[in-house]
């Protein structure tokens, strides 16, 4: 959550709001439920983020996907399935394609097809 804060300080404002489904009661929460809400707001605030931001934004999601080739661990996975794939078939689809390293982008690639990811 730190890393995401330092990034888009923004986001903190955004996850502590009382209408976020993925945060318990206690403050607890899974990297799954923290992605799947930091895609949520990348896609309403994307036009916000300033061009560092995003620089960053992308090359932490290309270090979880880089991990991932190493280990399967929950923040990589939570990475992929909660971010990135959550980020495909949207109207910033195509900006979002610029920011993307090379194991990111060929996840965001095979998901990016309004007819699904198994469509030749």
């Amino acid at each position: 959550m730190s890393k995401l804060q330092s990034i888009a300080p923004g986001f903190g404002e955004y996850w502590n709001d009382p209408e976020n489904l993925f945060r318990a009661d206690d403050g607890s929460f899974t990297f799954h439920g923290m992605f799947v809400e930091f895609s949520h707001y990348v896609r309403e605030e994307f036009e916000l983020l300033d061009e560092a931001t995003r620089v960053q934004l992308f090359q932490f999601a290309e270090e979880c996907a880089a991990h991932r080739q190493r280990s399967d661990t929950e923040l990589s996975n939570a990475v992929y399935t909660c971010f990135i794939e959550n980020l495909t078939n949207e109207p910033i689809s195509a900006q979002i394609r610029s920011y993307l390293g090379p194991k990111s982008l060929a996840l965001f690639d095979a998901w990016d097809n309004p007819a699904g990811p198994d469509a030749a």
